[in-house]
């Protein structure tokens, strides 16, 4: 997320999906509901990718500039990124519908 390295920003922005979907916790209860989907969403997106944290998914440190000219011109976004968008984008789907 925003060159950090830190979570994946498919992963991040998927978490945000599914708060859509489930809207705010108003208790402690309805907290702990919302998080089950989450740890599906990072079991799932861990086993597809192996990991959540984007420095070890891009195996490079985005925080340099002149690595990220280097990680942006590499096949490392069309092979890790994307793959790791569709894996966020396909399980998030799966979770709202069984859900239904």
């Amino acid at each position: 997320m925003g060159l950090t390295g830190a979570t994946c920003g498919a992963f991040s922005g998927a978490v945000m999906a599914l708060g859509l979907v489930d809207g705010p916790a108003g208790n402690p209860e309805e907290f702990v509901r919302a998080m089950v989907p989450v740890q599906t969403l990072r079991q799932g997106f861990e086993e597809k990718m192996g990991t959540i944290s984007c420095r070890e998914l891009v195996k490079v440190d985005l925080t340099k500039p002149e690595v990220f000219e280097e990680y942006i011109n590499s096949d490392v976004p069309k092979n890790i990124c994307v793959p790791a968008v569709d894996t966020a984008y396909k399980l998030v789907m799966r979770i709202i519908k069984n859900k239904e």
